[in-house]
């Protein structure tokens, strides 16, 4: 390879044995390797092949004559050529990626991945009739899978969490094909989602029919949704608690990230009135008991809770569309109305941000003004 950096080199010579046509003559000379930082020693044997001693000599002039140029020049070995990269299909690409990464996810993650990634792939295929490379996909693909989807009767929820998904995807992918410089899907904006009514607040005398309710018929959901109450956690995360989750003394419990949604290690705070519930709890077990067993594995499985709460719940028609996780939504609404602040609610909530907490506080209907109803003058 020809560089015209300049490396040393050794100007090739002639070895002629001395005339000897019995003993095999070299030229030999000195070439610089790149790749080792030392002048490599080179031999050829081609004079050789000449019948007779001047022809040797004659070719060895030509032949070091052109080789001395080449170093000259700035001639060298050792250099690693640039390597092609292989544009992969985006299939290839996208399902070697989810089996790559699926024992990093959760069952629940890889799953939904995997579904939102087929429904993506059927509509590029049936689009344009052929396999796209994972590069070709366009900002205009995205928007327009998401515009037919939409007239589908998708909702902006549904699409939202099309989106989402599969700009994860594609960020794990630029993390892992250098040819792909750009996610297709960041930067599509968010579809304005119609406020869901299906979480809401237990509120007064509802709330206390039914914790009363569930009381008397069913303990262990009982303790269940204090948990829920109290700490703000999801029911799939308390479900898979063991006894040494549980600091007492330090009045928090942690939450294993590897078992949470977030997928992120966290703690949060035992309020004193959970106290006694917990020490109910955790009687008879030992450290590696879950808290909540089930009936034929360690844990009680993952709808079970669900499901005995919707039983209780069908008693009630004012309930309406309440469920399990509207316990959560009670908790804060009822620490946020007894004084608890925004800072203190999103450590509980494990939130990312303040914003975040900001929002969810306003989708239940919170932040009322409360300076303006007892700060305002008077006009007069």
């Amino acid at each position: 390879m020809l560089n015209r950096n300049k490396y040393p080199y050794k100007l090739a010579v002639l070895k002629d044995r001395k005339g000897d046509m019995n003993k095999r003559w070299y030229i030999t000379f000195g070439v610089f390797n790149v790749s080792k930082n030392c002048i490599q020693t080179k031999y050829d044997y081609e004079v050789n092949k000449q019948p007779d001693a001047s022809s040797r000599r004659r070719f060895a002039r030509n032949f070091i004559k052109e080789i001395n140029a080449m170093l000259e020049e700035g001639y060298v070995v050792g250099v690693e050529q640039p390597k092609e990269h292989k544009v992969p299909t985006l299939n290839d690409a996208v399902y070697n990626l989810l089996e790559i990464k699926k024992s990093e996810y959760s069952k629940a993650t890889y799953n939904s991945y995997n579904s939102k990634v087929s429904i993506f792939l059927e509509w590029i295929q049936n689009t344009y009739h052929h396999t796209l490379l994972l590069t070709e996909v366009t900002k205009r693909d995205v928007t327009n899978y998401l515009d037919e989807k939409a007239k589908d009767g998708k909702s902006p929820t549904t699409l939202n969490n099309y989106r989402e998904a599969l700009c994860a995807v594609f960020n794990d992918l630029m993390e892992r094909e250098e040819c792909l410089t750009e996610n297709p899907f960041s930067g599509i904006k968010k579809r304005k989602e119609v406020v869901s009514h299906r979480n809401i607040a237990y509120r007064g005398e509802e709330k206390k029919t039914l914790i009363n309710t569930i009381k008397v018929l069913d303990n262990e959901l009982y303790l269940f949704v204090q948990f829920i109450y109290y700490t703000f956690m999801r029911p799939n995360e308390i479900r898979q608690l063991q006894v040494y989750n549980i600091q007492l003394e330090d009045n928090r419990i942690f939450i294993d990230g590897r078992k949470s949604k977030n997928k992120k290690d966290a703690f949060v705070t035992i309020p004193p009135s959970f106290k006694p519930a917990l020490n109910e709890l955790l009687k008879g077990k030992t450290s590696n008991s879950f808290l909540f067993p089930g009936k034929t594995a360690q844990m009680v499985s993952k709808n079970t809770m669900s499901d005995r709460h919707r039983k209780i719940l069908k008693r009630f028609e004012f309930l309406g569309e309440h469920t399990l996780y509207s316990w959560k939504h009670t908790g804060v609404v009822d620490a946020y109305r007894s004084g608890v602040d925004i800072k203190s609610l999103q450590l509980q909530l494990r939130h990312y941000s303040l914003e975040e907490t900001d929002t969810y506080l306003k989708s239940l209907g919170l932040y009322i003004n409360k300076a303006i109803l007892t700060k305002m003058p008077s006009i007069i």
